[in-house]
């Protein structure tokens, strides 16, 4: 039994026609088979993996797969379900941040000493919800990371991207700045990056406000 998304545009009665392999992206497909193999010959009940799937149309799908496999008394195969969950929306944000990295991995290591920038980290997914968010911060820790190890300061800006009323000039010259005006198209994070004077370890707060 296999459970497909819509978007896959297959029909119950194409899929019963249809192998495996007709669905599979070609460069996932062993990983798959390998795993499967393992469930028929009972080595393990069942096997998660994301893979590439192929709809009808040709385009690719990306997808969280789950196999179960039901035993009969025996532990001979009775019959095995592959669920299906579509994470193409996450994959395409994942991606998207990783090329902003190294966007930024580059300026970097090729910028002249003292140069300042302005760096930014958005999406166009129009789906800004908690996981984009996140995603967002992931992204950013790794780009701190990647400044830090270059001996660079990074100074979050995020207070212009505030939706205040008193924000409103700023949040609109960031996003006209980077061509940001489409609705769907977010900016998450809005940093500059330069070369300041060393500064020795502090707390991240006063000290009254560790006082009881």
């Amino acid at each position: 039994m296999i459970c497909l998304p819509s978007r896959y545009h297959y029909s119950e009665a194409e899929l019963r026609e249809m192998t495996w392999a007709q669905l599979t992206h070609p460069d996932d497909l062993a990983a798959d088979n390998e795993q499967f193999n393992r469930v028929l010959i009972g080595e393990i009940d069942g096997y998660e993996l994301d893979k590439r799937f192929l709809t009808r149309s040709g385009e690719i799908v990306f997808a969280k797969l789950v196999v179960r496999c039901v035993r009969k008394p025996d532990r001979s195969v009775d019959f095995i379900v592959a669920m299906v969950q579509d994470i193409t929306k996450s994959k395409q944000i994942e991606n998207e941040l990783r090329d902003a990295e190294w966007k930024f991995r580059a300026l970097f290591d090729n910028g002249p000493i003292g140069v300042a920038y302005h760096s930014m980290i958005y999406d166009e997914s129009g789906n800004n919800d908690r996981s984009t968010q996140v995603n967002a911060g992931r992204a950013y820790a790794r780009v701190q990371l990647t400044a830090t190890a270059h001996g660079l300061a990074l100074h979050p800006l995020q207070q212009a991207l505030q939706e205040y009323p008193e924000q409103q000039e700023n949040h609109n010259k960031i996003h006209k700045l980077i061509d940001a005006n489409n609705l769907k198209q977010t900016v998450q994070m809005w940093t500059r990056a330069g070369y300041g004077p060393t500064a020795g370890a502090s707390p991240r707060r006063g000290l009254n406000a560790h006082l009881i």
